[in-house]
């Protein structure tokens, strides 16, 4: 297992032999300390795996403090490296948790083995306490209260949501008997049999008791446990249902009222039972299938079903059983018959009784129109990527007829400074088939690769002037501009390379032109374009300059990036681009 390692060693030959031998087991050494403020300052910084370290320091303070002060700000593990063990620094040692250590002179075997261990040990405890961490975000998160007790049935935990359930604090409720918070004569149906050993499958919907007299309706699930210790107690779930059991107490009062809506949902309704035998179906039901209620009440709803669905349907109603939890709603097809298949929207949800699970509420949605809108929609998708391939390819084609049209020219032509007119004309259209190809190629239409754009300029101009003796790069940056912005910096960066070329060389041999991007305050970019040639002759300043090349420069750095644009002379030209990307 690959690992980064810090050493502490203050012999630097030891530090050295320690590297090569980590290095020469697939470890990467970070660096390595000759003292314990070195040790705390590089730990802090690069957070390494493991730290080997030296317990004698001549520094400060020793590597046992070192260790403690690494430990407690960054929790990174500690091996120890050692000729011998004082034993009145055991205590101190101990403090710091050590996860092993290696004793002097070093044995490969012993260096090996216990850095292994060390790096599994640490993985072990990182996936723990992550699971530590997630098993309680989610008790502490979750609406049910859960509860354990022990064998007397005190409550020995009790989660967040039990509080806000009994109007108590989860502190006042540790410690306390689990009956204060329910009637006498339902504490059988929670206790149950005490040799019940296993969860019941079987949740009870109580009245909760609350002080202050509040009226309030849970659902209980418990079940027995056993603990390392061979103690057995009680645990369990709360789920407070009191406004479920209003409704379905006002559901059952009012049954007409219940079968008007139900009837006049604008979905389709099946209630089916466990086994997928329909019980009773609404109107809009009947009219999806063509079948009156009569002919619906027994039949199996997983019958309508494409078989492939109907058996994602079987699946969804086996886990509602078990979970009571409603799932996310799935697309199906239904299967009227004698008539179209239809593509429905179906959701499955349970219908307790007396706190059981009785039946399933199938609600059925109509989508066909919905999926006949994303059938045009994919169609019309592709119609645009077709057009945009054609849009493409015609754009290529006008450049490259563009481009030809003036190589053509410029082999009529014998005045080299008309040649060198139509050179420049050739490399802006060059730069902007670039900038378009790369936005082509780019999975997004909102930002264009910048790098690999300059980069692929420069190529491009190395080979239009032909200097081997003249050395162009580039620094490595990261920058992603939108097309507003990329064609102007694209067309500067061109612009300026390209001066370089013609006139910072012009009488001298071999030189180097550099382009560095790089972000300032507030997020600016900075573009510099630096050459080692004869320079700027001095006294010229840039807005005074009246050559085509630093007349487009400016425009396009001040009204078309909005950012400034500055020269410095300094054995050699260095052109300065500040924008807001």
């Amino acid at each position: 297992m690959r690992a980064r390692i810090l050493i502490v060693e203050d012999e630097s030959i030891v530090g050295a032999d320690l590297s090569a031998r980590l290095k020469a087991y697939g470890h990467e050494v970070i660096g390595v300390a000759a003292s314990g403020e070195a040790a705390v300052e590089l730990a802090a910084a690069a957070c390494p795996d493991l730290v080997l370290m030296d317990i004698a320091l001549s520094a400060s303070f020793d590597g046992i403090e070192a260790a403690r002060i690494i430990r407690r700000e960054t929790g990174v593990p500690i091996v120890y490296l050692t000729g011998h063990l004082d034993e009145s620094k055991l205590e101190r040692l101990r403090q710091t948790e050590p996860f092993g250590f290696i004793f002097k002179p070093i044995k490969d075997i012993e260096l090996y083995y216990t850095v292994e261990t060390a790096i599994q040990r640490r993985e072990l405890e990182t996936r723990l306490r992550a699971s530590e961490e997630k098993y309680r975000d989610l008790v502490e998160s979750f609406h049910d209260a859960i509860f354990s007790t022990d064998e007397a049935g005190m409550l020995t935990y009790v989660s967040p949501a039990f509080g806000d359930i009994f109007e108590t604090s989860p502190p006042e409720a540790i410690g306390r008997p689990l009956a204060d918070y329910f009637y006498e004569s339902d504490l059988s149906a929670i206790m149950g049999s005490p040799d019940r050993d296993k969860w019941s499958d079987k949740a009870v919907d109580l009245q909760a008791k609350i002080p202050g007299g509040t009226k309030r309706w849970v659902r209980v699930q418990t079940g027995m446990f056993r603990g390392r210790d061979g103690h057995r107690g009680l645990s369990g779930l709360i789920t407070d249902v009191t406004e479920r059991i209003r409704e379905s107490a006002a559901l059952i009062e009012s049954n007409e009222r219940y079968r008007a809506l139900f009837d006049r949902s604008f979905d389709a309704v099946f209630l089916h039972d466990f086994d997928g035998i329909i019980t009773d179906a609404n109107v809009v039901a009947q009219t999806m299938l063509g079948m009156k209620r009569e002919a619906l009440v027994g039949a199996v709803f997983f019958d309508f079903l494409d078989p492939g669905h109907a058996e994602l349907a079987r699946s969804i109603t086996s886990n509602l059983r078990l979970t009571h939890m409603p799932r996310e709603p799935e697309e199906m097809r239904i299967m009227p018959p004698g008539r179209t298949p239809l593509w429905v929207e179906a959701q499955s949800s349970v219908i307790m009784r007396n706190g059981a699970p009785h039946a399933v509420q199938a609600i059925v949605r109509d989508i066909g129109k919905r999926k006949e809108a994303e059938s045009r929609m994919a169609s019309s998708l592709r119609e645009k990527v077709v057009l945009l391939d054609e849009i493409h390819h015609r754009v290529k084609n006008n450049l490259q007829i563009i481009s030809s049209l003036l190589d053509m020219t410029s082999m009529r032509i014998t005045d080299s400074k008309s040649i060198g007119l139509i050179e420049d004309v050739r490399s802006k259209i060059y730069t902007m088939a670039i900038i378009h190809n790369f936005l082509y190629r780019s999975e997004r239409f909102d930002r264009v690769d910048m790098h690999n754009c300059v980069l692929e300029i420069m190529t491009y101009l190395s080979r239009l002037y032909n200097r081997p003796d003249v050395r162009l790069t580039a620094g490595r940056f990261s920058l992603f501009l939108t097309i507003e912005k990329a064609v102007p910096f694209a067309l500067a960066i061109n612009e300026i390379v390209s001066n370089a070329y013609k006139y910072a060389f012009d009488g001298i041999e071999g030189g180097e032109i550099g382009v560095n991007v790089g972000v300032i305050a507030e997020g600016a970019i900075r573009m510099t374009v630096r050459d080692n040639g004869i320079g700027i002759p001095g006294g010229m300043e840039i807005d005074t300059m009246h050559s085509m090349g630093f007349k487009l420069v400016r425009n396009l750095v001040r009204d078309q990036l909005k950012g400034k644009l500055s020269v410095i002379r300094d054995g050699g030209t260095s052109v300065i681009i500040e924008f807001m990307p």
